[in-house]
């Protein structure tokens, strides 16, 4: 069924995700094939403000893990042995509303309780943070002074460059174009530079996964919104910490609209990343909608009026791919021996080292938490 020379395992997707399973596994010593379409990065995975997040984790397994991953950010440079400039800056979840306070008091204790060191601010606290926010814009604010941020390209070449020392082929600009089955077993995949043989093909594509799954016989529950940010030119100093609005834990109906939410990071140099508008779309295009940038810069300005006379330098636009109930599709996909998917993860940089461990243990001793189960790929009540 295999060519002695194929890999043992393939994983499609040269993202985050891809990158961290595909080192993961060559580590442990599984031969593996790492397939990208495009440029290493060239999907959501570079499309991102490159934040370690960790007070935005859905509470259960969903922030035991992010915990368990969060810790590895302190020494996963030095194992590498490659600079992915990871930083402890700080995030500031912004509360707008009394809906927003009740939720964010909640979920301060409850990040409080696994020993997380954050704090609910009032206006005043929050501004002597970050003194060029509209004072009239906000109540107060969820801190949390330990969360990071990193260059995710960076990343991605660093878990690539390990994994090639280990042994790990890579092909880019690679079009996988179906899963190939026999019986109930995965025997290979399709791809523009012939057909290739393996005994297991880890989905990490995004919201590709979902038309690949499809070449399998399998509908993943998964669903993508068309995500849209800016960038500006180098300006002054207008904020310290990662900035976001708690609107997105409220309960809202999703729809086909166009919708903007405001997240915002300074890079080091002095470039502002700023969005995001998102529509839930079944396309999968990459082109900048007229309406996104104005609607973006619009809500950017109304939590810091100094940037009305920064000069946006670029944007992208490109599918997110997220689930129903916010979990990731993790796992060993029922019916199909040989098939994992790995997608959909609601913060990808945080989880992205738990994932490549999980998925590498999976492979070589067929272990499996049965408290994954709530991340099974074939779960019922998916989008």
């Amino acid at each position: 069924m295999y060519d002695t020379d194929s890999p043992e395992a393939i994983v499609v997707g040269g993202g985050l995700v891809g990158s961290s399973i595909a080192y993961h596994l060559t580590r442990a010593g599984v031969s593996t094939l790492l397939i990208e379409q495009g440029d290493l990065a060239s999907g959501a995975s570079g499309a991102n403000f490159g934040n370690v997040q960790v007070a935005d984790a859905e509470f259960g397994l969903s922030l035991d893990l992010t915990l368990r991953s969060f810790a590895r950010f302190a020494t996963l440079e030095a194992e590498l042995d490659y600079p992915v400039g990871f930083l402890r800056t700080g995030s500031l979840l912004l509360i707008e509303n009394a809906q927003q306070l009740a939720l964010m008091q909640e979920r301060a204790a409850r990040l409080q309780a696994v020993g997380l060191r954050v704090a609910l601010l009032d206006r005043d606290e929050t501004r002597r943070l970050e003194p060029f926010l509209d004072p009239e814009a906000f109540l107060g604010a969820l801190y949390h002074p330990d969360e990071g941020t990193l260059d995710p390209f960076r990343l991605v070449r660093a878990f690539v460059r390990r994994g090639q020392g280990h042994g790990l082929a890579l092909w880019t600009h690679t079009r996988v174009s179906g899963i190939e089955i026999k019986g109930a077993r995965v025997t290979g995949v399709v791809t523009s530079r012939g057909r290739v043989s393996a005994r297991w093909v880890i989905l990490a594509a995004g919201a590709w996964a979902y038309e690949l799954g499809l070449t399998a016989g399998v509908g993943l529950p998964l669903a993508w919104v068309q995500g849209e940010a800016a960038v500006t030119e180098p300006v002054e100093n207008v904020a310290q910490n990662t900035l976001a609005t708690a609107a997105f834990f409220e309960s809202t109906e999703g729809s086909g609209a166009q919708t903007v939410g405001f997240c915002l990071r300074q890079r080091p140099r002095g470039h502002v990343m700023m969005g995001e508008a998102a529509s839930v779309t079944r396309a999968l295009g990459r082109t900048a909608t007229a309406a996104a940038l104005p609607l973006v810069a619009r809500e950017a300005c109304r939590w810091l009026p100094g940037l009305r006379r920064a000069n946006v330098v670029r944007t992208w636009a490109i599918p997110v791919a997220f689930t129903a109930d916010h979990r990731p599709l993790l796992g060993p996909v029922d019916g199909v021996d040989g098939l994992v998917a790995a997608t959909a993860l609601k913060s990808t940089i945080i989880l992205t080292p738990v994932v490549g461990e999980l998925v590498a243990e999976l492979i070589t001793t067929s272990h499996w938490d049965p408290r994954l189960g709530e991340f099974s790929p074939t779960r019922t009540g998916g989008p």
